[in-house]
């Protein structure tokens, strides 16, 4: 099955045996899996998804979809960008990071929540 697991895993400087470490797999697991040679359990292709905060069918093609029957994506060349490799796999820069974004986003208004109440606590001494 087509995949996007190699990208994801360089874009976060991973090595296979690491990734194979925190999934409870071998190397050579996570290797034919990105190799397209073995199609991983439903349970360690959400684990994998998980780990990476992607959904399922952002990191595995869906092969019944005809948005899924696309060129065989090719991993980033070293020293491509995180942009790059997110362009290089068919995602848009933004979608790529959209879980990142939504937790910036989270953080950035707790903290106005926070300033704001702190500034009323203030004005009502």
């Amino acid at each position: 099955m087509k995949n996007r697991l190699r990208d994801l895993r360089t874009a976060q400087s991973i090595s296979q045996g690491e990734l194979a470490d925190r999934m409870d797999v071998s190397r050579q697991t996570i290797n034919a899996i990105e190799a397209d040679k073995y199609d991983p359990s439903l349970p360690l292709a959400y684990k994998l998804a998980a780990h990476f905060d992607v959904p399922v069918e952002t990191l595995f093609f869906n092969p019944f979809r005809k948005s899924a029957i696309e060129p065989a994506v090719k991993s980033p060349r070293k020293g491509q960008s995180i942009k790059g490799a997110a362009l290089a796999f068919g995602l848009g820069f933004a979608e790529a990071f959209e879980p990142a974004k939504r937790a910036a986003t989270e953080e950035i208004q707790k903290k106005k929540e926070t300033g704001d109440e702190s500034r009323h606590s203030e004005l009502d001494d």
